[in-house]
């Protein structure tokens, strides 16, 4: 979830930040660092950039402060009790200090940043959620989520929404260059104007797919940009647009063409429901789950269907016509009749980019051109079902179906977390829409909904080649709004083909049918349009921490579940040691660090294994000076190395913790001019030996 917004000095570009404490550059901002795939004590809610631009401050719920570039660290509440989470920070003009505030309006200062008062300790009717300095940094507002402002040092108070009805609450403020207005905004883009602060528009009363949470001023005063959780920035009056986060809805333009058959004699076929039914179905937005809000739900807002119903036509063909084809004929024959009627009733069918026909006749259903059209009955006997027409529409939006893998074998319609399994797999739940029951659910895997560019690149976290464990959590892919990587690419390299995707499915919105939340891993192939569900043993998914870690074909790639948090899951996803898969190795020895060697000598041991393993009076020992095991060896205290998880065993004297150990010598051990490391378990056996 994005979480912040400041300009550069310019004003021709500006800095989003996200809850993981990832900043996102636009126009002339420039990038000096963030804290992505680093571990966070609490979620970054705010960022303030330095006078220069050449840098900028991240700040944390728990007052921890983050610098880049030349901004200097002057101090935080991180690792300090803190009554109320921070919400916000704001700089001093010149970069020398900064004031951070929490919810309950305590204000902290550092640097040159000076106290002039706080709402710590007196009642709120709602918590603090901003902060904006004066413009000579003698003062600062702060607003309440009522809109209620508190004025500290030289800032004035010009006014306040509170008494006025809002839609959501405030969730930002920020002052006018010259300190004599200031602007509110709410979570749904509303935007309040006082003393000389101009209205120059806002969101209020549109649809935004989440809500605002920041508003951030242009360096005239006569434009202001608005940031959304989803990284959208909506621009206004002189606030140039220079790009988002978010990926821009893609309308896809589709006709619904409603088509009766004739009797034998001639007499036009009765249908199920009128054309409202399906102009609502299709293109409905929050109509109670339409194909609009299925689609726009599950591909966060890329995909925005769009479009016409026409119909019921007379198709021009018989009952018998139509039953003397069978199987794939049959459908397209009728798509082209469908085609053909809407033609002849004077309908431009041809410039839509999607297409659909609907028939009054059991018929073999399905695409008919990959990427543009299908066909659907909608019969007595052959009942509308909202997965089917999801199905389909994804052939229509260019997706094959999906498929199981075994090993070597696959197997078409076998993948249960993808509604392009929907023939035989994928857990269903039944709705009514409009007063009709039918199935729906589930979603699409993770690399369907990449391939429709459905997920912001900041939410793919991309697995870097460094045989390194790396450790990410995953969101489900239905929400957005929570923190976390939606997805998880391993690409190929020098010996791997395939692409890999990691995935979270919830229990909630279209995947409530599912069990349990679980962890799937998609394989794409090169020239293959297919994607593939990993299935070992009989299980295509992990569903707890105590499942078996699951490898990739290979064998180079292991995945494992770790912990939940929430909706969120933690994965483990490490690359095994092609030279010896499957045990526990020396990773490195640094032999010869700069400066001490004593100081800085380690050893980096990992688990290869796909399960843990207990370490418990293991020895690691040198094989050049100590051959013989002696006093020289180091014996592994009781501690558990989980699957892909690395332990680094220093030289040094210390204190042991979950990821370093301490031999607790004072002469170094291993040879600068060639030495062995060997690691043997508790009965002696030699496990792993690296000779340098």
């Amino acid at each position: 979830m994005h979480t912040g917004i400041t300009p550069t000095p310019t004003g021709n570009g500006y800095w989003l930040t996200d809850s993981e404490g990832s900043v996102y550059i636009f126009g002339d901002a420039a990038y000096f660092g963030s804290m992505t795939g680093l571990a966070l004590n609490k979620p970054v809610v705010g960022i303030a950039s330095t006078p220069t631009g050449q840098g900028y401050w991240l700040v944390a719920a728990d007052g921890g402060i983050f610098t880049f570039g030349d901004a200097g660290f002057f101090g935080s509440m991180g690792g300090q009790a803190l009554n109320r989470p921070v919400v916000e920070m704001a700089a001093t003009p010149n970069g020398q200090g900064y004031w951070l505030v929490a919810a309950d309006g305590g204000v902290f200062s550092f640097g040159n940043a000076a106290f002039f008062g706080s709402m710590g300790g007196q009642p709120l009717n709602q918590p603090v959620v901003g902060m904006a300095a004066t413009p000579n940094g003698q003062g600062y507002w702060l607003t309440a989520g009522d809109g209620g402002v508190f004025t500290f040092g030289n800032a004035g108070f010009f006014g306040t929404t509170v008494g006025q009805t809002l839609n959501r609450p405030i969730v930002g403020i920020a002052g006018t260059p010259d300190g004599q207005g200031y602007w509110l905004t709410a979570g749904d883009g509303g935007v309040f104007t006082f003393g000389n602060a101009g209205y120059f528009g806002s969101m209020g009363g549109q649809y935004i797919y989440k809500p605002v949470v920041g508003i951030a001023p242009t360096r005239t005063g006569q434009g202001y940009w608005l940031a959304a959780a989803d990284g959208g920035v909506f621009t206004f009056g002189d606030g140039q647009f220079w790009g988002s986060h978010w990926l821009q809805p893609r309308e896809e333009r589709t006709c619904v063409i409603l088509c009766r058959l004739r009797n034998t004699n001639g007499s036009l076929t009765s249908f199920m429901a009128p054309p409202q039914f399906y102009q609502s179905f299709f293109f409905g937005r929050l109509a109670g789950g339409s194909l609009f809000d299925y689609f726009f739900d599950i591909t966060h807002g890329r995909v925005n269907l769009v479009g016409d119903v026409f119909g019921w036509l007379d198709i021009g063909h018989t009952i018998d016509e139509h039953d003397a084809v069978m199987f794939q004929a049959q459908r397209i024959q009728a798509f082209n009749w469908g085609m053909q009627a809407a033609r002849d009733a004077g309908f431009a069918v041809d410039g839509y980019t999607r297409q659909v026909v609907i028939i009054n006749r059991d018929t073999d259903w399905g695409g008919v051109s990959i990427g543009r059209s299908m066909l659907l009955p909608h019969t007595p006997t052959t009942t509308w079902s909202h997965s089917r027409a999801a199905h389909e529409f994804g052939h229509v939006l260019g997706l094959d179906d999906s498929f199981n893998t075994d090993g070597i074998n696959s197997t078409r319609y076998l993948d249960q977390h993808c509604i392009m399994s929907y023939a035989t797999r994928g857990a269903r739940f039944m709705m009514t829409f409009q007063g009709l029951s039918m199935d729906a659910g589930p979603i699409l895997n993770g690399a369907y909904i990449d391939k429709l560019q459905g997920i912001p690149p900041s939410r793919v976290f991309t697995v870097p080649a460094n045989l390194a464990a790396n450790y990410v959590t995953l969101a489900p892919l239905g929400h957005a709004d929570e923190p976390g990587f939606l997805l998880v690419c391993i690409p190929p390299n020098a010996t791997r083909t395939n692409t890999y995707w990691v995935e979270l499915h919830d229990k909630s919105n279209w995947d409530r049918a599912i069990p349990n939340s679980r962890i799937a891993i998609h394989e794409t192939r090169p020239g293959d349009g297919g994607a593939y569900v990993l299935e070992m043993g009989g299980r295509q998914s992990l569903n707890s921490s105590n499942d078996p870690a699951i490898l990739i074909p290979d064998g180079s790639i292991g995945i494992s579940y770790i912990r939940q948090n929430g909706k969120r899951v933690t994965v483990r996803i490490w690359e095994l040691v092609p030279a010896a898969p499957g045990n526990v190795e020396i990773m490195s020895v640094v032999f010869n660090p700069p400066g001490d060697d004593v100081a800085g000598e380690h050893v980096i041991i990992r688990n290869n294994r796909l399960n843990s393993v207990s370490l418990g009076n293991w020895l690691l020992r040198d094989d050049v000076n100590h051959p013989v095991k002696g006093p020289w060896q180091f014996v592994f205290p009781n501690i558990t190395l989980l699957p892909g998880e690395d332990i680094t065993v220093w030289t040094k004297n210390g204190t042991n913790d979950s990821r370093n150990l301490f031999w607790n010598l004072n002469r170094a051990i291993w040879n600068n001019t060639g030495d062995a490391a060997v690691l043997e378990d508790n009965t002696g056996v030699e496990v792993s030996r690296f000779v340098y």
